[in-house]
């Protein structure tokens, strides 16, 4: 008798569960992809921390601006003569170089 009343009450409950085992609430809702994370160049990241502190690297400035863009001092030593050359900085005399182009035209 036993045997008979279990089955009607597996019947029932599984009724009420809709098939799937508890815990589980079905597929994983899908999650939008990352944006594309876009990496600066030494450079670039010098050339916008120098913007930030008033266009000019001089001593007073070389280390906020160091900090900021994360380049060394040998970076920076390789990229203001690049940016010289490319009539993007101006270097007036040994320790100041001020940027023409771009925010600081």
């Amino acid at each position: 008798m036993i045997r008979y009343a279990i089955l009607p009450a597996f019947v029932a409950i599984s009724a009420c569960t809709n098939g799937i085992p508890a815990g589980i609430s079905g597929p994983a809702p899908s999650v939008a992809p990352a944006p594309a994370v876009v990496q600066l160049t030494a450079e670039q990241r010098l050339i916008n921390a120098t913007e930030a502190n008033g266009c000019v690297i001089n001593p007073d400035t070389i280390g906020p601006i160091m900090a900021q863009a994360s380049v060394s001092q040998d970076d920076v030593v390789q990229i203001v003569p690049q940016l010289a050359a490319a009539g993007r900085a101006t270097v007036d005399g040994d320790s100041t170089v001020r940027l023409t182009g771009g925010n600081c035209a």
